[in-house]
């Protein structure tokens, strides 16, 4: 839970009654004075430091907001959406990119700096007179990743902070307190004073009360007790320490032993919901809670919650233990069992964990497994994991253990703990398809696709429900299409079975359809047919699904030689990913975008584009997309004119090997690029090697077009041939950017159409391809319109077709121009008819063909 079960706002409730409480306008008036954004009040327990803050922000005017720290804070998860959560109640929404950014998440420790740029983004429209309240600080400190959240918290949104604290946060350096950045009232500025004291203790004998106020030193929760307690005398010559316990004896021994033991069960729980009293006791909750709250051992917080006295915790749970250790143990199971049924996650734990309740800790990990992983809570699962009262060679506890080491990129480990834990769990058990599904994942990604595939049949065979058995075809479907298995089609089959209930379901059977289109034939076709699941992106839950479903759309855009468009899409991915921080995304999408910028023939941009692929590959150790960029800078070297070039830089040596479509990638791209040196016998043997691993159709055009372009550069008497097959890899794959490539690398190859009779089938291939005006010129002169109208264009349309042609998009057109999206589009109406033509490539090539009589010039 984010907030301990404060479920009201502070300034609808008043400080905690049952205690003799004291307005204290010193203090107030010393908060009231602050002019820093970060006001701190740092003392032991008992300094009144929670009192002191919900009287100070329930008098205020402005909005506030509260989150109670706990052992839970240490997580910097669990902290970052605790003040999420709270922070929401002013700024609605604040918590919501963080929550969706958590679930893909795999060490919350080492980003940070992420979800606190994401939460900062969303507080910045915090007004200037409301305050965030954290109280009991003091569980964060215990975390090097929490502080530094709250750190750049302060630093990047204009969050004002009220802290309560038993500790000095780390970032509250001398210097910034110093230098007035912070405010901080400490433990003698908290302390009451010897007449506030007074007040307090005004109805004890006045002979006492000078020897109480010394002996507590200013302490008001011992000052606050001691006028709870009937007269009782203070021994003169030694006194019981520490000094709150000899009066929390005298008040605990005034009640009857039911009451006692009543008083001793509440203190077991982190917190008191009144819920829980009612749990305990039955009928006998409500005169428990009076009693409670009339002696001081408990204040109510809210109409809903509870505080034991800070300083009679310890006491009470002490005389517990002491006097009737079975109470306690049955008591502890009932609270434990309470906070489960809540799903109060955090408090089961720290109950169960120190009453050594080792089967509420099993059923813990495993009623909330899903939602800590959801919640990118690794660091307090394998925190869970850990504790000493977790039974041993539990197989829950593995399979939990596994999701975690399979966050963090364990992938061997996390397979062995997933496949021991299915092994030992009874099929009955819905988390035994689970745990081998896990398993195929990580064989998968450590490149055994016969064990993945083994798994994922183990995991269908143990599936109880739906969910499940889907999960399990749709592993086996990913790597039988990752690793060319022939059994792909046949799953994809079996998936297309399922009802879609949610557009998330619609969107990943999409992928898939194009994801199986992609690497084999029909791309043209399922980019049609996905279409009306483009438009309802928006509607999508994960971004995950979308960037994921997206990049996939623009890579076929690309192979479909429809650059624009791809461009477009790959900036949306973009823009997607730095919204909600995805920084692994983003080298997948990039390669995307440098190869619409290599298709455009923006040589330049393409080679940006990839060096910073390439870094980010580097940073995340992305071996497949340092592989893609490799091949990429290779393609664009060849088309450069530069084959030589490209073959030097690709000359490198890789720690370990991807699948074997990335592999055929990489060894098409080299075997082009030594055709194009003339390097021809390397060229046919490389070629020969890449299409032995895959048939994907980067590789299988590439390949085709290599041998076309050796029987081209050989003069040999199979050159026709060669081409044909080429083309016919083309129509087949519908991979119409791999032929471009090839023609811009190699332009002798379109001297062999005319004789090959195989023009206007190459001609009907590349319909609608953004290709350049040359090529569609040689393919097919009579394509090509002589004498459009120019001199009927405006300047202004002059200029618009003019970075048409260039292979801008509307968006940067606008941009260039200084005008709007709408404009620009009604610009091209108005030009397609004037020339006649019926898209933007159409127009495009009339502007740079050379039969075309005085193309425009922007004017």
């Amino acid at each position: 839970m984010s907030d301990a079960g404060m479920e009201e706002s502070p300034l609808s409730v008043s400080a905690p009654v049952g205690r003799p409480i004291i307005k204290r306008p010193r203090l107030t008036a010393l908060l009231d004075g602050a002019q820093t954004a970060v006001i701190m009040l740092v003392a032991p327990a008992g300094y009144g430091k929670t009192t002191l803050a919900y009287e100070w922000l329930g008098d205020r005017d402005g909005p506030s907001a509260w989150h109670s720290c706990s052992p839970a804070s240490a997580d910097v998860a669990a902290l970052a959406l605790g003040i999420g959560d709270a922070a929401a109640t002013i700024v609605p929404g604040a918590a919501d990119r963080l929550r969706t950014r958590l679930r893909v998440t795999n060490e919350p420790e080492r980003e940070v700096d992420i979800l606190a740029e994401l939460l900062a983004e969303d507080l910045a429209p915090w007004p200037d007179d409301a305050w965030l309240c954290l109280d009991d600080y003091q569980f964060a400190i215990e975390s090097t990743a929490s502080e530094r959240l709250v750190e750049r918290l302060l630093e990047l949104s204009p969050l004002r902070l009220l802290v309560a604290s038993r500790e000095r946060p780390t970032w509250a350096t001398p210097r910034r307190i110093l230098y007035g950045e912070l405010t901080e009232i400490g433990m003698s500025g908290l302390a009451m004073t010897h007449d506030e004291g007074e007040e307090v203790l005004s109805a004890r004998e006045p002979s006492h009360i000078a020897g109480l106020l010394a002996l507590a030193d200013g302490w008001p929760a011992v000052i606050g007790l001691a006028a709870m307690v009937g007269d009782f005398e203070v021994p003169e010559d030694q006194l019981p320490a520490p000094l709150y316990d000899y009066i929390a004896e005298e008040l605990y021994q005034s009640v009857p032993r039911d009451t006692q033991l009543r008083l001793a069960q509440l203190a077991i729980a982190p917190s008191v919901p009144q819920d829980l009293a009612a749990a305990l006791f039955g009928n006998a909750a409500r005169s428990v809670i009076d009693d409670a709250i009339r002696l001081g051992f408990v204040a109510r917080r809210t109409h809903a919650m509870l505080d034991v006295h800070p300083l009679l915790r310890s006491f009470l749970q002490r005389k517990l233990a002491e006097d009737a250790p079975t109470e306690e143990h049955h008591a502890a199971l009932r609270i434990a069992r309470f906070f489960l049924q809540q799903r109060d996650w955090d408090h089961a734990f720290a109950v169960a964990a120190r009453h050594d309740l080792p089967e509420i800790l099993v059923s813990l990990v495993r009623e909330s497994l899903d939602r800590m992983l959801a919640d990118g809570r690794l660091p307090t699962l394998s925190a869970w994991l850990q504790a000493n009262a977790m039974p041993a060679d539990e197989p829950v506890l593995q399979v939990a253990e596994a999701e975690v080491e399979f966050r963090k990129g364990q992938y061997r480990r996390a397979e062995a703990l997933a496949a021991q834990g299915a092994r030992q769990l009874p099929s009955s058990d819905v988390l035994a398809s689970r745990a081998l599904f896990r398993a195929g994942q990580c064989a998968h990604f450590l490149d055994h696709p016969d064990g993945a595939i083994e798994y994922f049949e183990a995991a269908r065979a143990n599936a109880l429900n739906e969910t499940d058995t889907r999960h399990a075809i749709w592993g086996h479907f990913i790597t039988s299409l990752d690793f060319g298995r022939p059994d792909t089609e046949e799953l994809l089959s079996q998936l297309s079975r399922f009802p879609n209930s949610t557009i998330d379901d619609s969107v990943r059977h999409a992928g898939a359809r194009l994801g199986w289109a992609y690497r084999t034939r029909g791309i043209l076709e399922e980019l049609d047919a996905v279409a009306p699941i483009i438009q309802v992106m928006d509607k999508v839950s994960d971004p995950m699904i979308r960037t994921s479903f997206l990049n996939l759309v623009a890579s076929a855009l690309v192979m479909s030689a429809r650059y624009s468009e791809a461009r477009t899409t790959s900036m949306s991915v973009l823009a997607e990913a730095e919204a909600y921080r995805l920084r692994f995304v983003l080298p997948h999408a990039l390669v995307v975008q440098a190869c619409a910028e290599l298709g455009l023939k923006r040589f330049g941009s393409a080679l940006r584009t990839l060096r910073r692929v390439e870094r980010l590959a580097l940073e995340h150790d992305d071996l497949h997309s340092q592989m893609n960029a490799t091949a990429l800078r290779l393609r664009l070297r060849t088309v450069e004119g530069s084959p030589g070039r490209g073959l030097r830089e690709a000359e490198r040596s890789w720690k370990r090997l991807p699948g074997p479509g990335m592999q055929g990638e990489l060894l098409s791209s080299r075997a082009l690029a030594l055709a194009c040196a003339g390097r021809l016998e390397e060229a046919l043997a490389t070629a020969t090697e890449a299409e032995a691993l895959t048939s994907q159709p980067e590789t299988l055009v590439l390949v085709s077009a290599t041998r076309a372009i050796v029987a081209v550069t050989k003069g040999g008497a199979d050159a026709e041939t060669r081409f044909t097959d080429l083309l016919g890899s083309v129509v087949a794959t519908g991979n119409r950017d791999s032929l471009l490539v090839a023609f811009r690398a190699f332009p002798d190859l379109l001297s062999v159409i005319s004789r090959s009779g195989e023009g206007t089938r190459l001609v009907q291939t590349l319909v609608g391809a953004e290709i350049d005006t040359a090529l569609a010129t040689a393919l097919h002169p009579s394509s090509t319109p002589s004498g459009p109208r120019f001199e009927e264009l405006s300047p202004r349309e002059k200029e618009v077709l003019a970075l048409t042609a260039e292979g801008l998009t509307n968006r940067e057109i606008a941009k260039s121009l200084f005008i709007s999206e709408v404009t620009v589009k009604a610009h091209l109406r108005r030009i397609f008819v004037k020339l006649g033509v019926r898209s933007r490539t159409e127009a495009a090539i009339l502007v740079q063909s050379p039969h075309t009589a005085t193309a425009p010039a922007s004017e």
